[in-house]
Formats: C-alpha cells, structure tokens, sequence
C-alpha cells in the first residue's frame, strides 16, 4: 500500500504546492496531549494537510520511517524530509490549539 501511494505521489509530484526546503525549522520538542481528540477528528486534521506534508507526516510519525529512508523514496533531501515534517507538526498543534480554545469557549458560556 505504501508503495502504490509513492508510486501515486511521484506521477503528481509536479503538482505539489508546497516548496522544498532543506532547511528545518526549529520546532519545539514538546508534546501534546491527542487521547483527549477522537480518532476521525485528528484523522481529519491529518487528511486536511498539503499533501505533501501530509505524505511525509504519514511516512514518519505513522509508518515508522526514518528521514533517510523517505528521502531516499520521495527523491529528496533528508533536511527537505525533516522540515516538511516539522511544518506539518506545527500545523496540526496549531489546529489542535484552535480546537481546544473553541472547546473551553463554548464550556465557558
């Protein structure tokens, strides 16, 4: 299944709005909380991603690969793979953060 979805993601590739960058950007280590989330709404997150974020976020955090090993399938660098994974962090927090304050609004009122 992996396979195929590379396979799919190289044929698209040209298509992908998100630029390269082998530079990545410094994210905190801290983690958040998730077991409070129920699984299609964090799925939904996740399925709300550039596609190519959502690709590598996939292949590390879910599939278990390394930056090297989705480096070496994607074609690209392993500091493109690091910072791709580390924007797609940042905006799954930051939706995470959203949802949270929107949750304690309407608990306060």
């Amino acid at each position: 299944m992996v396979n195929t979805a590379l396979k799919h993601h190289r044929k698209m590739m040209h298509i992908s709005s998100v630029t390269d960058n082998d530079q990545a950007e410094k994210i905190p280590e801290e983690e958040f909380i998730m077991s409070g989330y129920a699984y299609e709404d964090l799925l939904t997150m996740v399925q709300s991603l550039a596609p190519r974020y959502q690709l590598i976020f996939n292949l590390y955090a879910i599939e278990g690969y390394s930056h090297k090993e989705i480096a070496t399938m994607l074609e690209i660098s392993e500091g493109t793979s690091k910072s791709q994974y580390s924007r797609a962090r940042a905006i799954l927090k930051n939706m995470l953060e959203e949802k949270e304050e929107l949750y304690n609004e309407r608990v306060i009122r």
